[in-house]
């Protein structure tokens, strides 16, 4: 790796700034410098169908990492497809807790990867060693791993090193040619709307957008964060988030919810209301994320939690 930081980086990072790929970049996929040395082009854009996605490079994720890739939003089950020829490297399968969930790595040949994530499944007979064109159907948009909206995370990494913002490389393609359909299990695009002045909120969307989805049921008296800005549309510089907080809870009882980071807890959150047992109880709240853009929830007994943002500030 010494060599590679010494020489290759070098050439790398000047490859980059001609490039123009960089930091927030521009829209050239590909550069030629001294020496003839040359970047892989993407010659297809990852997903085969309607779709949406914003420049979200470096955006707060969980553990204190940062989002070092573009999400590009899309209904569960849309084509993914090979953005360059190259060669299918490795294949990882959803497991139990698993942060990616079914992933997979495209190789060109000058060692430039990329990497799709979140999968719900691959293209039959997909397998490490396979030589693949561009264009091809490598697997399906998804929503495994820790995420409950269905949505393809792909990351560049030129020459096999450091990812770089892959947002030039994918508008470089052409970008989204059409929005996803409803019903697919896609976030609807956010859009803008004026809201009355009583709300302080500067930014709507319609419908809400769901961003925890819960599929079981969360143990009772265990802070749950959950993040609500930093996903396409939802900046993380957002001060002020409104919020459908719906709770299907064992019994009745209390709940709260408050910014991760300022150890509110259940006594000392915004309370939100549970009834009766398997009834869902919505409570609409306003609230500032806390930390890595996230709100924790706590309750008294076990409970199924959905979060929706109606709204930004």
């Amino acid at each position: 790796m010494g060599g590679w930081r010494s020489g290759a980086a070098l050439a790398l990072a000047t490859v980059l700034a001609v490039a123009g790929v960089t930091g927030g970049g521009t829209t050239s996929a590909s550069a030629a410098v001294q020496g003839g040395l040359t970047i892989t082009r993407l010659t297809a854009f990852p997903v085969a169908g309607g779709c949406f996605y914003s420049d979200t490079w470096g955006a707060p994720r969980s553990g204190g990492r940062r989002h070092e890739g573009v999400d590009i939003i899309a209904n569960e089950g849309t084509p993914l497809v090979a953005v360059t020829a190259g060669r299918i490297t490795k294949i990882v399968r959803d497991t139990p807790g698993s942060l990616g969930g079914n992933y997979f790595r495209l190789t060109a040949a000058d060692g430039t990867y990329f990497t799709y994530i979140h999968l719900s499944r691959f293209a039959s007979g997909l397998s490490v060693g396979n030589q693949v064109r561009a264009g091809q159907t490598l697997g399906y948009v998804g929503r495994t791993g820790q995420t409950s909206v269905s949505h393809l995370h792909f990351e560049v990494h030129p020459w096999g090193g450091r990812a770089v913002n892959p947002t030039s490389w994918v508008n470089a393609v052409g970008g989204c040619r059409s929005r996803p359909t409803s019903g697919g299990g896609a976030t609807p695009p956010p859009t803008p709307t004026p809201n009355p002045p009583s709300t302080g909120l500067t930014k709507t969307f319609a419908p809400a957008a769901v961003v925890f989805d819960g599929k079981s049921f969360v143990s009772k008296r265990t802070p749950t964060g959950i993040q609500v800005v930093g996903f396409p549309g939802m900046p993380s510089s957002s001060k002020v988030v409104q919020l459908t907080v719906t709770l299907t809870g064992t019994t009745s009882g209390k709940a709260s919810i408050w910014p991760c980071g300022t150890n509110a807890g259940l006594a000392g959150g915004t309370k939100l209301t549970m009834t009766w047992p398997g009834a869902a109880t919505s409570s609409v709240v306003k609230i500032a994320p806390g930390d890595g853009g996230r709100v924790c929830l706590e309750a008294e007994s076990d409970v199924k939690i959905k979060v929706a943002v109606n709204g930004l500030g």
